[in-house]
């Protein structure tokens, strides 16, 4: 898919969303993840609109509330509420 249909396709997707006509939603064929405010559309070699969904898809996950503090300039923060032991691992 050329780079001009995939931008042409992801605004079309994006644009049936109630958020995706947003001023500051921000996407990038060539980029991969999260990175800059920007959500990427590549993953690995490949680079598709289900790409950008997924990163999106991510962001949803932190809800409106969190995503002040989860979205950075160099991408999504993870965090884990309490520490994880697994059994035979010091």
């Amino acid at each position: 898919m050329s780079e001009r249909r995939l931008i042409n396709t992801c605004a079309r997707l994006l644009s049936k969303l109630p958020f995706g006509r947003h001023p500051a939603l921000f996407f990038h064929p060539a980029l991969e993840g999260y990175q800059n405010y920007t959500f990427g559309c590549r993953s690995g070699p490949t680079i598709s609109p289900r790409n950008l969904f997924h990163e999106l898809g991510h962001a949803a996950q932190f809800g409106p509330q969190a995503f002040r503090d989860r979205a950075t300039e160099f991408g999504f923060a993870f965090r884990t509420p309490h520490r994880v032991w697994v059994k035979g691992v010091p």
